[in-house]
């Protein structure tokens, strides 16, 4: 195999309980031809200390120290001065196993394809490995519903996957965003994309991390998720399946966090009401939509009785998606 450049972003935040896994991990890779960027957003903790010890130890290694302006503008610096022909991102409490860059370049190539997705296994707080299985290693085709990417859950973040750096050329995440911002840059990504593949190896670790701001977040923090969700509708074509399933996450994000909200004390009534409002004048959309029964039957339930919808999360903890 040619052994082309491959550009790795790490947005680094108060992370020095798991940066020294992840570095290493990317370290262990078996293709070895890559350039690593650890972006120090401006932690407080000793991620900066763990960084710039390990900038000594590799060449490849480039620490860029800045100011706190959250994880999307983090990953703009290090696309800013990427200059591999390939991008991967890998958050700094997650890590990779030793054949991740190997196995998702090869798959670019032998596929004939500009982005290779894998799967993940799932890191619990109880170190204890779930596999998400997402089904067989396959082609996801995206040109016949432009951007339908949303009956594909694994391609709303932008770690776990391989993208050739002509794909994303100038696109950047929004900064106004910190929830929502991988499926808002990957719904940008994806318009220009006929086709991915995806490898079922679970090649990449997820952690989850009580501390993270997607698990952390306060009222306003989550209204930005909101936002991404209704720029990530306005870039679908409305006559679509698409825009369809689009619309469907949206009026789950608002289902989710308005419960989150509520059981946090936040009883906004106004946007509750005003929420409430939208999901009955798309209940039959919701109901002809190709999605789970559970998640359309919480959002029918949310509508008609929102207190015991409420009731219920509190009590079974209803996952995000």
């Amino acid at each position: 195999m040619k052994t082309e450049l491959i550009s790795v972003i790490v947005p680094v935040y108060n992370s020095e309980k798991y940066l020294d896994l992840c570095i290493k991990s990317i370290l262990n890779q078996t293709y070895q031809n890559f350039e690593l960027f650890l972006v120090n957003d401006g932690s407080t903790d000793n991620s900066s200390k763990i960084c710039e010890a390990y900038q000594c130890m590799d060449k490849r290694i480039c620490v860029i120290n800045k100011e706190n302006g959250g994880v999307s503008s983090a990953r703009n610096v290090g696309l800013q001065n990427s200059t591999g022909s390939y991008i991967s991102f890998i958050d700094s409490d997650d890590y990779v196993k030793e054949e991740y860059l190997e196995a998702l370049l090869t798959n670019i190539k032998k596929m004939n394809v500009d982005m290779a997705a894998c799967g993940y296994l799932y890191n619990t707080n109880k170190n204890c490995l779930k596999e998400k299985k997402f089904g067989d290693s396959r082609y996801i085709y995206t040109a016949q519903n432009r951007t339908n990417f949303c009956k594909n859950e694994f391609l709303y973040t932008v770690w776990g996957k391989l993208f050739k750096a002509s794909l994303i050329n100038q696109k950047r995440f929004d900064e106004s965003i910190s929830i929502g911002e991988d499926a808002l840059f990957m719904a940008n990504v994806i318009k220009e994309v006929k086709r991915i593949y995806f490898d079922q190896s679970c090649l990449y670790i997820y952690t989850h991390n009580q501390t993270s701001i997607c698990h952390s977040a306060n009222f306003s923090k989550r209204e930005e998720e909101v936002r991404a969700w209704i720029k990530i509708c306005k870039l679908q074509n409305k006559d679509s399946v698409a825009y369809q399933t689009a619309q469907m996450q949206l009026f789950k994000t608002y289902r989710r966090i308005q419960a989150a909200n509520w059981i946090d004390g936040e009883h906004d009534l106004i946007k509750l009401k005003k929420r409430r409002v939208i999901v009955k004048k798309n209940l039959k959309k919701i109901l002809l939509v190709n999605d789970r029964a559970e998640q359309k039957l919480l959002l029918v339930l949310f509508w008609i009785c929102p207190q015991l919808y409420f009731k219920i999360y509190k009590k079974k903890n209803i996952s995000v998606y």
